[in-house]
């Protein structure tokens, strides 16, 4: 069994809300791999930290105490003895608008495939970097072509942009930065088709 995610946060679990994310983001501050650049020790206590919270929360979502659901050794929970994917503990993130826990969680992933890229896109489009958030949905349509959601992200990221400048050079509007005028109504896009319209 899973060692205890309150122990690894460092706090017990009649902790509030408030106080479970502040102890994450004190760790997660310590422990990040910006600042533990080729730290393998701090990647691992990073992993960690990640799995902790996304599973308490999902404890208290669920309103289960731990050791009610079982989960494996990197705090992914299970079911039938299959593990959930790691981009689970993403879209959690992703749908609470906690982007960047999103990135977090997507930095401890080694494997960088098209799947990878897509949660990252929409990570980088939530926190309003969309130059990266364009580069990493083009990645993932480069890596997967035929995939349909890959494409529509890409499409949306894409178009909401052309569609501000076209906007702004017909009536003479100076260009301005395209990621804080537009990012809040291309992102509701993207999280619609990517949680609603599936």
């Amino acid at each position: 069994m899973a060692q205890n995610p309150y122990k690894t946060l460092g706090i017990l679990e009649t902790a509030s809300d408030e106080e479970l994310t502040k102890a994450f983001r004190k760790l997660a501050k310590k422990y990040h791999p910006d600042i533990n650049k080729g730290d393998k020790n701090s990647e691992v206590k990073m992993r960690e930290i990640n799995a902790a919270y996304t599973q308490i929360k999902d404890l208290r979502a669920h309103g289960k105490t731990f050791g009610e659901t079982e989960y494996d050794a990197y705090g992914q929970r299970t079911q039938g003895g299959q593990n959930y994917s790691p981009y689970q503990s993403v879209e959690v993130y992703i749908r609470a608008r906690h982007f960047s826990e999103a990135l977090h969680v997507l930095s401890t992933i080694k494997e960088r495939n098209a799947e990878w890229y897509y949660y990252s896109s929409i990570a980088y489009a939530g926190s309003g970097n969309t130059i990266i958030a364009v580069q990493h949905a083009q990645q993932s349509v480069d890596m997967e072509p035929d995939n349909i959601k890959y494409q529509s992200i890409l499409s949306q990221l894409q178009n909401n942009g052309r569609v501000y400048q076209q906007y702004g050079n017909a009536y003479n509007i100076p260009n301005i930065n395209i990621n804080k005028s537009s990012i809040g109504f291309c992102l509701a896009q993207i999280l619609c088709w990517t949680f609603c319209c599936r």
